[in-house]
């Protein structure tokens, strides 16, 4: 602005008050009375403006032609804040000397705007001191007026109680200003109420109802305007405090019990505190975009501390916090900026390919959000920067600033604090979650905090619900019991010392269960190789027997203790046991020689005694002479139990000598065809069968089979043959299946459209081996043996990996794998 136009601007408004005398006065005048005229710095007229270092008090008072108080109307208001503190600064007090009470204090740009002198100030004079420092100069002025000043009526309020009010949220409140008064012979005739949550009511009159939704301190005002248009001077601090919601702990979420059984429930309510401290509020946080050389920053503004209260002490701050994620540390640069302009640099590049958090380190989604980690800076860190801990992913944890923290000492408190980012390199990308300012609670002058205290006794906080016992020594905790079926709700509510109660619900569903008793009915006596025929009651929904393990409700099983479990869906119940007892069966062996050629018959007895024998050529001797054939003993023992040996196989006759040859000869690949050729032979005897076993996979009776071999493997091969009097050779010989060669891909993308989602090795389920995959930086990320074609990177960045895979024959692959999303 033009400052000789800005005086011209105000003579020009002091000409239109009417005839009376004009006059210009500057701050340096001493003493001057004067109803009609201007205020100037004391450069005076044309604008030149103050000088440095002055130090000047004005005392300025109406001349009686006006009326009997002074009234300043400011113009131009313009102080330099260059320099150091103290600033140049104008302050104002209300009467004839700076003993009277301050009015304010202004600097800069800030504009007193009207100043009057109060209805209280006998003398109607304002009192003015200026100052300036050494560096820098700037204008002032102001118009000059004299008024009839009122006396201001008086505000009175209450809202029924003492302060402060301790409130619940969205409880209503009557606010009561009936006993405002005025001067004499006026009245008061408008009231505006102020409820320190933007709302503000000039409607409803003295007396008002308001609630408050949010747990907070809120300090209501009044102000009342009389018929003679004055307005109340004095504050009525009606401080409210909104009880906070606890915290429930102990136990949560919804529960499921079976019919006859109980469940214990605990509340654990936790009280929370309210400050008044400003917090840090991101919303959904701050992406850090890879734009190279930008600045991202972000703000906290203070306005809790003392009017130009600074810091003086550098460990009054006590820390500086940030919740962030970054895929490389190298480019970034990382500074705080206080309301006084210093800035202090935390970190400035170096740390290389050093992770913050655990980002999603792909540059084809640049605006993925990984996960946070919080790191500190402190000026009682001790463990060194970033980049001396640089490696790998920075842990959480507090750190050493790279600039000395101490060059915030001298910043302002109050005003923004600016936290700023910067990407210097192409490439890699952030994000920022959160982040906060710590200082010393002393420097705070007065910082309200409160903490609802929860009634944890009988008479303030319980449960209720169906079947509920209450715990006789804890109001917190109790039981529940499931006596019928249904869905239960069980509400713990407790009440704070505000009066407000809060709640929290537990449902408890209770499915029907099996009732008592269980019985298992059927045989219990059995032979030891006999089968015992048990039952359960019929209608549940599944039946486990224990220890077979066998469903259903009926079973069959052998001796033992048996018991069944029953269930209606998950809620089961376990019969009595039922014992099967045994009597023990004899277990006759046959013994003797089971082979003869030549005719020479075979002797064959048991290996233990017997009260009685049966043979299965119907001889009763304890022993028998016997030729080719197959032969059993049933006998019995002294307690009539009966046992029958297994059949014992006697053959007299001539050997065969087994042998075969292969067309083609071993070894041959997959799915090769191979034709036996059977060249056993006998003397004086013919070869009427053959046995072939092919490994595992099959045989045949043919003379001279074919088989095919369809997968790899050392295949052992057996012939047997048996002459037309049951004489036996047995030939064996492996026969070899090479398995194919493996391929092995170097690109899979494990993005879950069910195509080329894992890394598959073709033909490896022909080989034994083992599978070792690192990462870029060398560190193992997977190693298993005999690999199945499972791996699909789970949990792994996108990037190339080296595989090492180790087959049984001793054969080393190794390559490249890389994984796209």
């Amino acid at each position: 602005m033009n400052m000789k136009k800005s005086i011209a601007t105000i003579l020009v408004s002091l000409a239109v008050l009417g005839a009376k005398a004009q006059v210009a006065f500057t701050i340096a005048d001493g003493s001057v009375q004067a109803c009609a005229g201007a205020l100037l710095d004391s450069g005076g007229e044309g604008a030149s403006g103050y000088s440095n270092n002055e130090d000047y008090t004005l005392v300025l008072c109406p001349d009686g032609s006006g009326g009997p108080a002074i009234s300043l109307q400011w113009i131009t208001f313009n102080l330099s804040t260059a320099g150091t503190a103290p600033l140049d600064q104008l302050s104002i007090y209300d009467g004839n000397s700076t003993s009277e009470p301050l009015i304010g204090t202004w600097t800069g740009n800030d504009s007193p705007g009207i100043i009057s002198a109060s209805f209280a100030n006998p003398t109607g004079c304002l009192t003015l001191v200026f100052t300036s420092n050494g560096t820098g100069t700037g204008v002032f002025a102001a118009a000059t007026t004299c008024f009839q000043p009122c006396e201001p009526p008086t505000a009175a309020a209450t809202f029924g109680s003492s302060v402060p009010l301790l409130a619940c949220q969205g409880e209503v409140i009557n606010f009561d200003a009936s006993a405002s008064s005025a001067a004499t012979g006026f009245n008061v005739e408008r009231y505006f109420w102020d409820f320190a949550d933007g709302t503000v009511d000039s409607t409803s009159g003295p007396i008002v109802q308001h609630n408050f939704p949010d747990p907070a301190e809120y300090v209501v005002q009044v102000t009342v305007i009389d018929d003679n248009d004055c307005a109340s001077t004095n504050l009525v601090d009606l401080q409210v405090l909104v009880s906070t919601t606890p915290l429930f702990g102990g136990t949560t979420g919804d529960t499921t019990i079976c019919q006859g059984t109980s469940v214990d429930l605990l509340a654990n309510p936790v009280p929370v505190e309210w400050s008044a401290l400003p917090e840090s509020n991101l919303g959904g946080g701050l992406f850090l975009p890879d734009d190279q050389g930008v600045p991202f920053p972000t703000s906290i503004t203070f306005t809790n501390f003392n009017p130009g209260q600074t810091l003086t002490d550098i460990n009054d701050l006590l820390s500086v916090c940030v919740d962030m994620e970054h895929s490389f540390i190298g480019d970034l640069v990382i500074s705080l900026t206080c309301p006084t302009g210093q800035t202090v640099v935390f970190h400035q590049q170096g740390g290389g390919g050093t992770f913050l958090g655990i980002p999603v380190d792909d540059d084809n989604q640049p605006n993925a959000q990984g996960t946070c980690y919080n790191y500190c800076w402190s000026p009682t860190a001790t463990n060194g920067t970033w980049v001396e801990n640089a490696g790998g992913t920075l842990p959480s944890g507090t750190y050493e600033s790279l600039n000395p923290m101490s060059g915030f000492v001298g910043c302002d408190l109050n005003g923004t604090w600016t936290f700023t980012v910067t990407d210097l390199w192409a490439s890699d990308n952030g994000f920022i979650c959160n982040w906060t300012l710590d200082f010393d609670p002393s420097l705070f002058p007065s910082l309200t905090t409160y903490t609802p205290d929860l009634g944890l006794t009988s008479d303030s906080c319980g449960w209720v619900g169906t079947n509920f016992t209450q715990d006789p020594n804890n109001p917190l905790g109790g039981t529940v019991f499931g006596a019928d079926p249904g869905v239960f709700d069980y509400t713990f509510s407790v009440t704070d010392n505000f009066g407000c109660t809060y709640d929290t619900t537990i449902t408890v569903t209770v499915t029907p269960s099996p009732q008592a008793p269980i019985t298992i009915t059927g045989d219990n006596l059995i032979c030891e190789d006999g089968v015992a025929y048990l039952n359960a009651p019929l209608g549940f929904d599944s039946y486990i027997w224990t220890p077979s393990g066998a469903v259903g409700s009926n079973v069959n099983v052998g001796a033992g203790t048996y018991t069944v479990t029953v269930a209606y869906g998950n809620c089961p119940l376990t019969s009595d046991p039922f014992t099967v007892n045994v009597a023990p069966n004899p277990e006759p062996v046959i013994v003797g020689p089971n082979f003869s050629c030549g005719g020479v018959p075979v002797v064959l007895t048991t290996e233990e005694p017997y009260a009685s024998y049966l043979w299965s050529d119907q001889s009763e001797n304890p022993s028998i002479s016997v030729g080719t054939g197959t032969y059993t003993v049933t006998v019995t023992t002294t307690d009539g139990c009966t046992g029958m040996s297994d059949p014992f196989s006697v053959v007299v006759a001539s050997s065969p000598v087994a042998a075969f040859g292969t067309d083609p000869i071993s070894p041959q690949p997959m799915n090769t065809t191979v034709n036996f050729l059977d060249l056993s032979s006998v003397s004086g005897g013919i070869i009427t069968t053959w046995d072939w076993t092919f490994g595992n996979v099959g045989g045949s009776s043919a003379q001279s089979p074919s088989q095919l071999f369809s997968y790899p493997d050392d295949y052992l091969i057996t012939l047997v043959v048996t002459t037309a009097d049951g004489c036996v050779d047995t030939v064996q010989a492996l026969y070899v299946i090479y398995p194919p060669d493996i391929t092995i891909p170097n690109v899979i993308s494990p993005n879950g459209d069910h195509q080329n989602d894992y890394f598959v090795i073709h033909n490896i389920e022909y080989w034994s081996n083992e599978l070792a995959i690192f990462g870029r930086w060398g560190n193992k990320v997977y190693d298993v043996k005999n690999y199945r074609n499972q791996w699909k990177a789970d949990d792994l960045p996108d990037g190339t990996y080296y595989y090492v895979l180790t087959l049984n024959d001793g054969t080393e692959h190794t390559g490249h794998i890389t994984v796209l999303r």
